[in-house]
């Protein structure tokens, strides 16, 4: 390696274990390293550190980390242009190294994260939209307000941010369960890629035909069963939660 990469690997660097040391000890103070943030990108697009084979462990915390720091706000959408960036280097080192876990890993997150601004659109619009009156004593009534709860889910798969969400989705599903078949040939997969799986499909599953979903929530349930097998690895209690309540369901 010459002298000026590895000057400038070694202020790259430094600039990244900043960004990760703020966003441990004090995240909310996060868009205080925006701007080192693009600092860094500017002097990296076309830079040889990219495209050197030899420096994916390098690649692999850059782009972990410049993501992190792009979605500490996802339900808004994420800082566009840093996130953006991200995934043109998942995609990239992908090329180069087809097959390896951590950067299908880091492709599908990017994805899931991307989703979730379409995803917080859709939770509020339901939030909104709901209000029937189930107190009513009235079969027929109660009859009618269920044949008109089918039919809005049946619309509603086809407004446009349901439509957005599985077309962001679909890219996350694949390569994260992608990277989980490759994991299990390589001795299994891990508790937080199991995790990441799950969450993939229980949103696709939340966004899909009626019809459908069931095949999706079964994945999710089965990733979350093994990712709870995993030794010294526990899920959120909330995944817990949902994995208690539906495992019966799809036993």
């Amino acid at each position: 390696m010459d002298q000026e990469l590895a000057q400038q690997m070694t202020l790259c660097e430094s600039a990244i274990n900043q960004i990760e040391a703020l966003l441990s000890s004090n995240p909310s103070n996060w868009r205080s390293c925006l701007e080192v943030a693009r600092s860094i990108i500017a002097a990296l697009d076309g830079s040889e550190l990219l495209s050197r084979t030899s420096l994916l462990d390098e690649q692999l915390k850059l782009a972990r980390t410049l993501q992190k720091l792009a979605y500490q706000d996802p339900d808004s959408g994420g800082e566009a242009d840093i996130a953006s960036w991200c995934v043109r280097q998942w995609a990239t080192m992908l090329q180069r190294h087809p097959d390896t876990i951590e950067i299908l890993k880091g492709l599908g997150h990017a994805w899931l994260l991307k989703s979730q601004a379409c995803l917080a659109r859709i939770e509020r619009d339901e939030k909104n939209g709901s209000g029937s009156d189930s107190s009513s004593s009235n079969c027929a009534t109660r009859a009618q307000d269920i044949r008109n709860e089918h039919s809005r889910d049946e619309n509603r798969i086809h407004t446009s941010d349901y439509v957005e969400a599985r077309g962001l989705l679909r890219p996350a599903l694949e390569n994260l369960s992608r990277a989980v078949n490759i994991a299990e040939t390589q001795g299994g997969a891990d508790g937080p890629l199991l995790t990441l799986a799950a969450e993939a499909y229980m949103h696709f599953g939340n966004v899909s035909h009626p019809q459908a979903n069931e095949y999706y929530y079964r994945q999710a349930l089965q990733y979350l069963r093994e990712a709870s097998q995993v030794l010294n690895y526990s899920l959120e209690p909330h995944l817990q939660q949902y994995l208690t309540d539906n495992m019966r369901l799809y036993a």
